[in-house]
């Protein structure tokens, strides 16, 4: 395993904000351009106050939209895919629909995206680490998926098409033809409908032979299961997992085959871990890096999770 990572360079943080800012109303418009320093989220619901999380913190807004302003952001748009969600070309945002009872579009939620480039250039030389099996937990806005993503730059350089991205409702890559630059070189398998990664994986595995295979968020237990099955066989892997800190990774029975089938009632493992490292994403650019998994869910299982290596990224 690698040492110490290497210095970081200085980040180069870009925001694709122009075309999403056309989705809103002029009032909508100009609220959020008036917040756009640390702004992570826009909440759009018909007869509620306007609502955005900026800096992690939630702030409601005097305007209420009306029904119809959300039907014409969401024809802007262009409707929304059968899971939910959508996206818009060439940029990393994420937007989910929020429906009535009845089915009707009544909001969205966008979370802004971000690319970091040169974010994980501390870890280069651990991304270039032959075998590698990494495994990314965090809770929602940890900077997990940013940090994916520039990882996947680098693989890019190293692999090319050797590592491959199944990337679920262009998240990583976004949500167009052409992968979103952040990413690099890498090869990207789009997966539209979340149900269906576990089987996008499979055949990405089998019909492109990648020696790196990378999933973020690993929600059901079927993803779990195939990228188990996947680092257990050779296959590079890294992927990441919701999950606040690593104490709550081994306590959340999805997770346990990917922590060496935990024994809960004994609280040890089995076997071990399906992944060799991992890195906590703590929020705020706040890692830590656990070079030994094994030793750090032993340790997490008896209650006494380890410091780790802390890394500003």
């Amino acid at each position: 395993m690698p040492g110490l990572p290497s210095p970081a360079r200085p980040q180069v943080v870009v925001d694709d904000l122009g075309e999403l800012l056309q989705l809103f109303d002029l009032e909508v418009r100009e609220i959020v351009e008036a917040n756009l320093e640390g702004l992570e989220q826009i909440a759009l619901v018909a007869e509620r106050p306007l609502q955005l999380k900026v800096g992690g913190v939630y702030t409601d807004f005097g305007y209420e939209p009306r029904l119809g302003e959300v039907a014409t952001a969401v024809s802007r748009l262009g409707g929304f895919r059968p899971d939910g969600r959508a996206g818009l070309k060439g940029r990393l945002h994420r937007i989910s629909e929020i429906r009535s009872a009845t089915g009707q579009s009544t909001g969205m939620v966008v979370r802004v995206g971000r690319t970091a480039l040169g974010m994980a250039e501390p870890l280069r030389e651990l991304v270039a680490t032959p075998g590698l099996k990494l495994l990314i937990i965090g809770g929602p806005g940890s900077r997990k998926t940013t940090l994916l993503r520039d990882l996947l730059r680098l693989s890019g350089e190293l692999q090319g098409w050797g590592c491959v991205a199944v990337d679920t409702s262009g998240e990583v890559a976004g949500d167009s033809l052409r992968p979103h630059p952040g990413v690099g070189r890498v090869g990207i398998v789009p997966v539209h409908d979340v149900r269906e990664q576990s089987k996008l994986i499979v055949e990405a595995m089998a019909n492109l032979g990648p020696t790196r295979v990378a999933v973020d968020e690993l929600k059901f237990a079927p993803d779990v299961e195939v990228m188990d099955n996947l680092a257990r066989s050779g296959v590079e892997v890294v992927a990441t997992v919701h999950a606040k800190n690593l104490y709550e990774f081994v306590r959340k029975p999805l997770y346990w085959s990917l922590a060496g089938y935990v024994d809960i009632e004994r609280m040890r493992r089995r076997v071990e871990p399906a992944f060799e490292v991992l890195l906590e994403a703590l929020g705020g650019g706040d890692f830590r890096l656990h070079p030994d998994a094994a030793t750090a869910i032993d340790a997490a299982l008896a209650g006494h999770p380890l410091e780790g290596q802390k890394l500003a990224l």
